[in-house]
């Protein structure tokens, strides 16, 4: 007999909507949780990766970052995030890009404002903290790193951050 079959008394349960609102700017311990291959409406390869806040404030909150990666900005910003994770890299590979995942780092995390195309305020990383990355360690996770699918990117700008 489960929980449901007794049922649930909402009388007393107030509504809950949940809080998109972004984050407050500040440094963060973040780690990388999913990313997914794409490309762009130009045609050029990216990689869109998902952030999650590790806590203790906001936990589990979450972060997109675009990567178009034939742009130097972008190459140099993939690279920071990989140090900052205590990874060592010459060369992006898949199994540089995974050992990467799940791993803590800090980052300095903004407030990018909205735009006509997408007017809501979102968080954004400003910068990747590298000065710890000797320290990051693996970060709890239930499931090992996680590629998505690719899908087209049709709707999708080709900025280097989300």
């Amino acid at each position: 007999m489960g929980i449901l079959d007794d049922g649930i008394d909402f009388d007393s349960v107030e509504e809950q909507s949940g809080n998109f609102d972004p984050i407050p700017e500040g440094e963060y311990t973040l780690s990388a949780v999913e990313y997914e291959e794409r490309i762009t409406k130009a045609g050029d390869e990216m990689l869109v990766i998902q952030y999650k806040v590790e806590g203790p404030n906001f936990a589990n909150r979450r972060i997109w970052e675009n990567f178009v990666l034939v742009q130097p900005v972008a190459q140099g910003r993939l690279k920071s995030w990989i140090r900052s994770t205590g990874g060592d890299i010459d060369r992006l590979k898949r199994e540089t890009l995974n050992s990467a995942m799940n791993r803590s780092f800090q980052a300095n995390v903004g407030i990018e404002k909205g735009n006509e195309q997408y007017p809501e305020d979102k968080n954004r990383i400003k910068s990747f903290k590298v000065s710890g990355a000797t320290t990051a360690k693996k970060a709890p996770v239930s499931d090992a790193p996680q590629q998505s699918e690719a899908k087209p990117a049709e709707s999708l700008q080709t900025a280097s951050w989300s």
